[in-house]
C-alpha cells in the first residue's frame, strides 16, 4: 500500500491519525509521567485507552491535556 503524500508527511513528521500535534520528545516524557503514575495506581493501561479515546473524538484537544483529563477522571475516587 502506497501512502498517499499528505499522510506521508504527517507521518514522516511524527504525527499520527488520533492528533494533529507533533509528537515531541517532551510531549512523549510528559504523557510517559501521567502513565508512570497511573501505574502506581494499577491504572496505567485504563488512563492509556481513555486519553486515546478523548483524543479520537475530540481532534483539538492536545495528548498532554487527554492524558491529565484522563488520570483525573480514573484517581478522582483515589
Amino acid at each position: 500500500m502506497k501512502l498517499k503524500p499528505k499522510y506521508f508527511e504527517a507521518w514522516k513528521n511524527g504525527r499520527d491519525r488520533f492528533n494533529t500535534d507533533p509528537t515531541t520528545p517532551a510531549i512523549q516524557e510528559q504523557i510517559e509521567l501521567i502513565l508512570t503514575e497511573a501505574g502506581a495506581y494499577g491504572l496505567r493501561r485504563e488512563v492509556d485507552i481513555h486519553a486515546k479515546r478523548i483524543i479520537y473524538e475530540n481532534h483539538d484537544v492536545n495528548k498532554v491535556l487527554a492524558y491529565q483529563m484522563a488520570y483525573k477522571e480514573y484517581t478522582k475516587d483515589k
